[in-house]
């Protein structure tokens, strides 16, 4: 870059100018796509690691990670609720004409589905816990060894 240091006038400000575009492409090009959502993938990746490691009896290890599983498939599942809902409101919200007997059967309709899944949640997180002793589940659900649990479960509104 010897031509930059005591040049003046236009080459030296063409050559700058050429210089900030190339930067700007070379660190354009190294962007990542955002990942895709995964609700709960935190939380699976730890419970999935933890049952792995610490469930002894292999037939329980087995039965834990079918409700492991089954928890993944049940997070996804409320995902898609919300954001029915969010696109449910928000074609209610577009049409000027809606009702409030309209949003009260959308918003009905969204607390069934998601009482529903989160009883299944539930439901698997007690059958993991019968089947554990007390020892494995309080190592399966001590707190701090946790990497991820619950800090990503449902996506927000413009995720």
């Amino acid at each position: 870059m010897k031509f930059l240091r005591n040049a003046y006038g236009w080459p030296s400000l063409f050559a700058v100018l050429a210089l900030s575009v190339l930067l700007g492409l070379v660190s354009g090009c190294g962007k990542k796509e955002k990942a895709a959502f995964e609700p709960g993938s935190k939380w699976i990746e730890d419970m999935q690691e933890r049952v792995a490691e610490d469930i002894e009896d292999p037939a329980k290890k087995i039965d834990m990670l079918a409700l492991v599983d089954q928890a993944e498939k049940d997070l996804s599942q409320l995902d898609r609720v919300v954001q029915k809902l969010y696109a449910d409101l928000g074609t209610l919200n577009d049409n000027y004409n809606s009702t409030p007997e309209e949003y009260q059967k959308v918003i009905s309709g969204f607390e069934a589905d998601r009482k529903e899944v989160w009883d299944r949640v539930a439901d698997s997180r007690f059958k993991m816990r019968d089947l554990a002793t007390i020892e494995e589940w309080e190592t399966l659900t001590d707190i701090k060894k946790r990497k991820g649990l619950y800090q990503q479960t449902i996506r927000q509104p413009g995720q």
